[in-house]
């Protein structure tokens, strides 16, 4: 009897699958074959669009801002600077990714509906303390085409406070000193986006 289970253990666990490897080649499978099936149309009726595009918007957390982004295939990188009206300097650097979702096209070719994923670093510098936020930012948006190079995109989401730092320069002598402190918030933007 010991003599069976030893010769089983040796017959069978050599025939033991390890699953991981496995789950992962379906795993890495299935994001490969997804954007191809809901991208999946006639390259006959694609127009062809520019690689790069100029942007001017007013958002949160970018706040008033300036930028380009770069197409490839159906996602588009872009960068950006912006600032806003306030009594000391106040500047934000953002990075983001957009990424067409659904199949159907306007008339110019592009898909109008998208999602987006990005970082922006604000720098606050005020009378009283330096601030410095970094947030992460999830939106989703609809892209409306005003001509074969201008368009307006509309999109509403989250964001998120990743990080915050602030240096006291002198106290404050207000009477009303209140710390907003709320690490998830709302994100919205407006922008015209135009092909250079």
């Amino acid at each position: 009897m010991h003599s069976l289970k030893h010769l089983c253990l040796i017959h069978i666990c050599p025939m033991v699958i390890d699953i991981k490897p496995f789950l992962m080649n379906i795993f890495l499978l299935f994001f490969s074959l997804v954007p191809q099936i809901l991208h999946a149309e006639d390259k006959s009726q694609v127009v062809e669009v520019p690689k790069v595009r100029g942007l001017i918007g007013c958002s949160l957390p970018e706040l008033l801002h300036v930028g380009a982004r770069y197409r490839i295939n159906h996602l588009e990188l872009g960068v950006n600077v912006g600032s806003a009206p306030s009594n000391g300097s106040l500047l934000t650097l953002s990075a983001d990714c957009l990424f067409r979702i659904f199949l159907t096209r306007n008339d110019y070719g592009q898909t109008p509906w998208y999602g987006k994923i990005g970082i922006s670093a604000l720098h606050e510098d005020g009378e009283f303390e330096i601030n410095d936020y970094t947030y992460g930012l999830k939106r989703l948006g609809h892209e409306f085409a005003l001509s074969k190079t201008i368009a307006l995109q509309l999109d509403g989401g989250l964001m998120f406070e990743l990080s915050h730092q602030e240096i006291q320069k002198k106290p404050s002598n207000s009477w009303f000193n209140f710390d907003f402190d709320f690490p998830i918030l709302p994100s919205t933007g407006l922008s015209t986006v135009f092909y250079l």
